[in-house]
């Protein structure tokens, strides 16, 4: 599919920005418990490998910033490539300086130099050179970039390590790569390995490439039932080839190592997911439904960042007569009458709560955080 293929778009896809409300209502409410020892074992990352619903939470993200940017560009089709990847250039390197503002703020110095925002805006750099491309040239990109990073994960070793063994957080190639070329410090905690590390990002570049192949077919049939229909398909295909060749290839699915069995069957829930509200809100007219999202969704990075700082805010400042502070002693305080998993599960949502209603007020004055 060549650029004049791509029909420009400038109607919002409710399901689109439903999908993003979703996400990050679900990252602010498991992302931030006060008691996270207290709370059942699906609203808990697993230790590490598995997979869990909080699992599904932040590769959402890059799913949807990929799709979103097949849109993007959709309305500026017209504009010359190399003005419009001067305007994205100064976009990525706006939301990384931010990631950077964040980890300063939340684990101050020596700054570490990964993180959320900067995985969103690396993948999203990954996938900016194949906007204009043709789907079959975008999955393979995704396939390319997938194939790599599983064949350094099952192929190459690391000191004291044997190539493929992938059993500890502490001592896995992705993390000597890490150190290599972070630098101890600058790495998660200092622990040598961090969770939005170098090597992910190749995985993490592909599942950008997947959103993007989502959102220029729906682009180019966005009226067709039946294409509709093959987004779902070809999401429950994705899903069951990772979980398939977890198995077959010994390749875990494991969201710290990012893993491409991790990227396929993520990838592969989101697609079924947003195929499935598409049709609901966009081609069958049910916006409603899903409309009450969309002030969330159209913001959802100024919540991310909200949520971040009022997190570290609450760390500071102290509960009136007590030693505690707010976070997460509101939690401690909150579980004494209700009990400890309760307390954390509503403080959880809350927040969440609380961020549904500053969106609300900002969609309707129009204002949003566009970088």
């Amino acid at each position: 599919m060549t650029p004049a293929e791509v029909r420009p778009t400038t109607k919002r896809v409710v399901s689109l920005d439903a999908a993003r409300a979703i996400t990050i209502a679900l990252m602010i409410f498991m992302d931030h418990p006060t008691i996270i020892t207290a709370l059942p074992d699906f609203l808990v990352h697993p230790e590490w490998h598995g997979f869990r619903l909080p699992d599904l939470v932040f590769p959402a993200f890059i799913w949807i910033a990929g799709v979103s940017l097949a849109y993007s560009v959709s309305r500026k089709k017209d504009l010359d490539f190399k003005a419009a990847t001067i305007v994205f250039l100064r976009r990525i390197a706006m939301l990384f300086l931010v990631g950077l503002a964040l980890n300063l703020a939340k684990y101050g110095l020596p700054l570490r130099y990964l993180g959320v925002l900067q995985r969103i805006a690396l993948a999203l750099l990954i996938a900016w050179p194949f906007t204009r491309s043709k789907i079959r040239w975008v999955l393979v990109g995704a396939a390319a970039l997938l194939v790599a990073h599983g064949a350094v994960l099952l192929l190459v070793g690391a000191p004291g390590v044997n190539a493929g063994d992938l059993s500890q957080r502490a001592a896995n190639v992705s993390g000597w790569v890490d150190t290599t070329l972070l630098g101890l410090p600058h790495t998660y905690q200092g622990a040598g390995f961090d969770p939005e590390g170098v090597l992910g990002t190749l995985s993490a570049g592909a599942q950008a490439l997947l959103g993007l192949a989502v959102g220029m077919w729906l682009i180019r049939y966005p009226d067709s039932v039946r294409r509709v229909g093959l987004v779902a398909l070809g999401g429950t295909g994705l899903a069951a080839l990772g979980w398939l060749l977890a198995a077959a290839l010994d390749l875990p699915i494991n969201k710290q190592l990012w893993t491409p069995t991790f990227v396929l069957v993520s990838s592969g829930i989101c697609t079924l997911a947003l195929a499935a509200m598409y049709y609901l809100a966009d081609l069958r007219g049910n916006e409603r439904w899903l409309s009450w999202l969309v002030p969330l969704g159209r913001n959802a990075l100024l919540v991310y960042v909200g949520s971040q700082m009022l997190v570290v805010a609450a760390r500071y400042t102290p509960i009136p007569g007590t030693e505690m502070r707010f976070f997460p002693g509101a939690g401690h305080i909150l579980a004494r009458y209700i009990g400890l998993a309760p307390a954390s599960l509503a403080l959880s949502a809350a927040e969440v709560a609380m961020w549904f209603v500053v969106a609300g007020w900002l969609h309707r004055r129009k204002i949003y955080l566009k970088l």
